[in-house]
C-alpha cells in the first residue's frame, strides 16, 4: 500500500506540471495568434484622387501576401497631414512617399534608410524610369508668360509647399533666377491631387501651375486633358526621360520602414519588392515597372537645405566661440575700428567743448573727423588679408574674397576642392608642404613664396599658418592668413639695384644734407679724392 501511494505521487507530479503548462499555452495562444494575424499596414501618399491611388496600389498588398503567405498586408492612401499623423502615432509599418516628404519623416520620426526606390512605367511600352521632376505650365494663350522671370507677381497654383515635384523643385529653379517663393508671387494652394492644379489654371483661377512630371500624361491617357490647352515653360528635353519636365530630375519615391519594424519583415518586404517586376500582372495593374535598389537622396536634402524648407527651416545654432574662432582677425579689426571711431568721437566732443562758438576751429575739427571717418571706412571696406583653410594634402577648403582676388579666381568654385600646389611656383612647393606638415603636427610658421594666379599673374605672398582645432582639440585644417607682398618685394629689388649701382659705379658719388653735411660716398669717390668713407 505504501509503495502504491508513493508511485501515485511520482506520476501525479509530472501530470500536474504538464496540465499547468498546457493551461499557460492556452492563455498565451490567443495573444500570439492575434499578433500574427495583425496586418502589415503600408501608407502611400496620394497625389492623385484617393480612390485612384488605392486602386493603383492595392495589387501591391496582394503581391506581398503571395510572397509572405503568413502575413496580411493593407494599403492605405493618405494625404500629407494624414500620413504625418499616421507615422507619428506609429499606425503604419511601411511608407511610400515622395523624397522630400521622406526626408522630413526620417528627420522627425526616425524612418529607416530607404529599402527600395520606385521604378515607374512611363508609357505604353513599359519604359522604366526611377527619376522624376517638376512641371511649370500656363494656358496656351498666355502670351506674356514665356520665361521663369515672367512668373514674378503671378498667381501660381500648387498642391502644397511640401510637395517635391509639385512645388519645391520649381521653387529651386526660380531661386536661380532671383525669385523667392512665396515672397515674389501669389500662391494658390489646391491640396491633393495634382489634377486640382491643372483645373485651377484652365479655369483661370491661377496663371501658372506647378505639378510633378507624369501627371499631364496620365490625364491625357484618361481623357481628362488635351495637351494643346497648355504651354510648358523651360521644357527640358532630357535623353531617356519620356515625360514633360521643367526642372532637374530627382530620385523616385522611396519605400521606408518605421523604426520599430522587425528586421526580418523589412528584409523580406524589400526582397519581395525587388522581385515584383517578375510579376507583370501586378506591375501592369499598378502602372509601375517595379522597384530598384535605393537611390541617393542627398540631392533632395540639399534642395530642401538650400530653400530653408522643413526639416532644415530652423537656423543653425552659432555661439560666440564659433564667431571668435572663425572670424578672429575680422573681430579684432572691427574692435579696433570701433575703438578708433569712439576715440574720434570723444576727441570731437572735447574739441567742441573747448572751442565753443569759434566756428573756424570747429569746422576744421569737423573736417578732421570726416577724414578720420573716411579713413576708417576705407580700412573696413578694403581689408587686404586673405583667409583660407587647407586640408593636410594641400586641398583648399575655403578662401575669402581677398584671397580669390590674389590668385585671380572669379568665384570659390574655381579653386575650392583643388590643391593649392598648382598655383605655387615649383621651387616653393616643397617648403609649402613642409610648413603644412608642421602645422598638422601642432606648430605654427611663416613662409614667403611666389604664386602664378589663374590668369597668369605672378605674385609674392607672405603666409602665417596655424592649426585650426575642433572642440576636442583635434587639428581639422590649416588656417592661413596671407598678405600680398608683391609691391614690397619689387621695391626691395629696386632698392637693392639702386644700392648696387651706387656701390659699383665708376664715377664718384657724394650724398649731402641740405646744409652740406656729407651723408654717404661710394668707393669710387674715395679712390678719386683719397678720402676714406670714414
Amino acid at each position: 500500500m505504501h509503495n502504491f501511494k508513493s508511485s501515485s505521487r511520482k506520476i501525479t507530479g509530472p501530470i500536474t506540471r504538464l496540465l499547468m503548462s498546457l493551461a499557460c499555452l492556452l492563455m498565451v495562444a490567443p495573444v500570439t495568434l492575434a499578433y500574427a494575424a495583425e496586418p502589415v499596414k503600408i501608407g502611400v501618399l496620394s497625389f492623385r484622387p484617393k480612390p485612384q491611388t488605392l486602386a493603383q496600389w492595392q495589387p501591391l498588398a496582394t503581391a506581398l501576401k503571395r510572397a509572405m503567405p503568413e502575413r496580411d498586408f493593407v494599403v492605405e492612401a493618405l494625404s500629407y497631414p494624414e500620413l504625418d499623423l499616421a507615422v507619428a502615432s506609429r499606425q503604419l509599418d511601411f511608407v511610400i512617399t515622395n523624397p522630400a516628404h521622406y526626408v522630413i519623416l526620417a528627420k522627425r520620426s526616425g524612418l529607416s534608410a530607404p529599402l527600395a526606390t520606385l521604378s515607374e512605367s512611363a508609357n505604353e511600352r513599359g519604359q522604366a524610369i526611377s527619376v522624376f521632376g517638376g512641371v511649370i505650365f500656363c494656358r496656351a494663350g498666355s502670351a506674356k508668360i514665356d520665361t521663369l522671370a515672367d512668373l514674378k507677381g503671378k498667381t501660381i497654383a500648387a498642391v502644397g509647399t511640401e510637395s517635391l515635384g509639385g512645388f519645391q523643385a520649381q521653387a529651386y529653379e526660380l531661386s536661380k533666377v532671383g525669385m523667392r517663393l512665396p515672397q515674389d508671387a501669389k500662391l494658390l494652394i489646391t491640396d491633393m491631387p495634382h489634377d486640382n492644379v491643372v483645373e485651377a489654371v484652365l479655369a483661370g483661377r491661377a496663371e501658372v501651375g506647378f505639378i510633378r512630371s507624369g501627371v499631364l500624361e496620365s490625364m491625357v491617357r484618361e481623357g481628362k486633358l488635351d495637351m494643346a490647352q497648355l504651354k510648358i515653360l523651360t521644357p527640358q528635353h532630357l535623353p531617356g526621360f519620356p515625360d514633360q519636365v521643367s526642372t532637374h530630375l530627382y530620385p523616385e519615391w522611396p519605400v521606408a520602414a518605421l523604426p520599430d519594424i522587425d528586421e526580418n519583415l523589412a528584409r523580406n518586404v524589400a526582397a519581395a519588392l525587388f522581385l515584383l517586376e517578375k510579376n507583370p500582372t501586378a506591375t501592369r495593374a499598378m502602372h509601375i515597372h517595379g522597384f530598384v535598389v535605393p537611390a541617393d537622396y542627398t540631392p533632395v536634402a540639399d534642395l530642401l537645405r538650400e530653400l530653408r524648407l522643413p526639416p532644415f527651416d530652423a537656423a543653425p545654432s552659432f555661439t560666440v566661440r564659433d564667431v571668435w574662432e572663425r572670424y578672429l582677425w575680422q573681430v579684432i579689426t572691427a574692435l579696433l575700428s570701433i575703438g578708433y571711431m569712439l576715440l574720434m568721437g570723444f576727441r570731437l566732443w572735447i574739441v567742441n567743448r573747448r572751442l565753443g562758438a569759434e566756428k573756424r576751429i570747429v569746422l576744421r575739427q569737423q573736417q578732421q573727423l570726416q577724414q578720420s571717418e573716411l579713413h576708417l571706412k576705407t580700412i573696413i571696406e578694403t581689408e587686404p588679408e586673405c583667409v583660407k583653410l587647407l586640408a593636410a594634402d594641400g586641398t583648399l577648403l575655403q578662401m575669402n574674397r581677398a584671397g580669390l582676388d590674389m590668385i585671380g579666381a572669379d568665384s570659390p568654385e574655381q579653386v575650392v576642392g583643388q590643391s593649392v600646389l598648382g598655383i605655387i611656383a615649383p621651387e616653393y612647393r616643397e617648403a609649402f608642404m613642409a610648413l603644412t606638415q608642421r602645422v598638422f603636427n601642432g606648430e605654427s610658421g611663416n613662409l614667403q613664396f611666389e604664386v602664378v594666379g589663374l590668369k597668369g599673374t605672378h605674385r609674392w605672398l607672405d603666409t602665417h599658418a596655424a592649426p585650426l582645432r575642433d572642440a576636442q582639440g583635434n587639428i581639422t585644417a590649416l588656417l592661413g592668413l596671407t598678405r600680398d607682398i608683391t609691391e614690397r618685394k619689387q621695391a626691395n629689388e629696386k632698392l637693392y639695384l639702386a644700392a648696387s649701382v651706387f656701390t659699383h659705379a665708376r664715377e664718384g658719388i657724394m650724398i649731402t644734407a641740405a646744409d652740406g653735411t656729407i651723408i654717404d660716398v661710394n668707393d669710387a669717390f674715395s679712390q678719386i679724392t683719397g678720402y676714406s668713407r670714414d
